[in-house]
């Protein structure tokens, strides 16, 4: 049995239907984005006080959160289209938007262009790829051929103003990508080729991506230039070393640890056509991948379930490792609750995931009856913040030592 069989047969690509499942819920047409090129962030909530907070580092999002070190941002899990933003020291859980007493359904309203996109915040303005239907051109034959490509815009909340930053053609940031990252003043992101069909008659009447080539981008802040960094997927090579890969499906980025990006790309194998995952990462030191389509050989049947600064837990066929910043030999969870849930978080050198949590020093496992259904998405101070699991909903701030005694 191959390792791709084995991934076939256990519970990994289970799970993370689930995730896959939840994203395509809470995913329309825009993945928000950090993307300054100065190091003080403020978010504003919509209130009649305001709530504005300072943050500094690297950022990073995905389609449905982003966290940061004050406040938690989150999509709303109903599909009203809210974003919404939680204030650590006060709970207060208002949506994104700078109007007071705004009922979010005018178009001057930043969240009706949002489009179910959780957002993150440079200053006062928020940044966000839109992926656009431009106008039709004529061909070389003469036909009418629709225009397409993605752009990033920038919302300003004290000038009520929207811009567009730059353009990409021919591509899609939200065709089954998903994922953002701002390191040392340049935007990575993932592209998708789009693909565009016809009718019987050679009119257009739709187009999506093609799910097989999707590239790493670069956007420079400095001096306003894009660069292709290289694909990340390429269904015909990877069937010369796997023939029962039919199609790809998505790539996730998880975000940077050691000076890595790494990715889950998730593709569809075997006659019973499961859904299976697979690590790769981006090298920022030396510009390498690991796992791509020069790199298949050496493929890592598995999904990152967690990603911080100081940890990454990788989930593999069995077992669970979770890398610590600084320490070269992972711990192994062999215990399956917690390497095969999609939503574990690791904190103070603690795995937690909903009402366990595995100490990577004493490997000690703590069970926590209030905890069930729940997950932790931050530390703040002497505290822990949890929430609902999954959909990140009822916030509410528990003593660490609750948790960590």
């Amino acid at each position: 049995m191959n390792q791709l069989e084995l991934v076939k047969r256990n519970t990994i690509y289970v799970t993370l239907m689930k995730e896959k499942r939840m994203l395509n819920l809470l995913r329309r047409k825009s993945l928000i984005i950090m993307v300054s090129a100065v190091s003080i962030l403020r978010l504003t909530g919509c209130s009649s006080n305001g709530l504005t907070h300072d943050y500094s580092g690297d950022s990073f999002s995905n389609s449905y959160y982003s966290s940061y070190p004050n406040a938690f941002i989150y999509l709303s899990p109903n599909n009203d289209g809210l974003v919404s933003h939680v204030d650590f020291e006060t709970m207060q859980d208002v949506p994104l938007c700078g109007k007071p007493n705004c009922r979010h359904t005018s178009d001057d309203c930043i969240l009706n262009r949002l489009h179910h996109n959780v957002p993150v915040f440079a200053e006062s303005s928020a940044y966000y790829f839109v992926d656009e239907e431009q106008e039709f051109v004529q061909d070389d034959a003469g036909k009418p051929e629709l225009k397409l490509g993605t752009s990033l815009y920038c919302y300003d909340f004290e000038k009520g103003k929207e811009n567009k930053v730059f353009s990409l053609p021919d591509v899609s940031v939200s065709q089954n990508c998903y994922g953002m990252l701002l390191h040392d003043q340049v935007l990575y992101f993932i592209t998708n080729s789009l693909s565009r069909y016809y009718d019987e008659n050679g009119l257009l009447y739709g187009y999506g991506g093609t799910g097989g080539d999707m590239h790493l981008y670069a956007y420079y802040f400095a001096d306003g230039s894009a660069k292709d960094l290289g694909r990340l997927y390429d269904v015909p090579k990877i069937k010369e070393y796997y023939p029962d890969v039919t199609y790809s499906g998505e790539v996730y980025m998880k975000g940077l640890f050691d000076n890595k990006i790494y990715f889950n790309v998730g593709f569809v194998a075997g006659t019973e056509q499961n859904y299976c995952f697979y690590v790769t990462y981006y090298d920022l030191t030396n510009g390498t991948y690991h796992g791509t389509p020069e790199d298949y050989e050496h493929i890592d049947f598995a999904s990152v379930n967690y990603l911080s600064d100081d940890y990454l837990l990788i989930c593999r066929t069995g077992e669970g490792s979770v890398y610590r910043k600084g320490v070269e030999e992972p711990v192994i969870l062999e215990d399956a609750y917690f390497h095969q849930n999609i939503f574990p978080t690791v904190w103070d050198d603690t795995v937690f995931c909903y009402d366990k949590a595995f100490d990577l020093n004493s490997k000690d496992v703590r069970v926590y009856d209030f905890m069930q259904e729940k997950s932790v998405v931050a530390r703040y101070g002497d505290s822990y913040i949890i929430s609902d699991y999954g959909m990140q909903r009822n916030f509410e701030k528990i003593p660490a030592e609750k948790l960590l005694n």
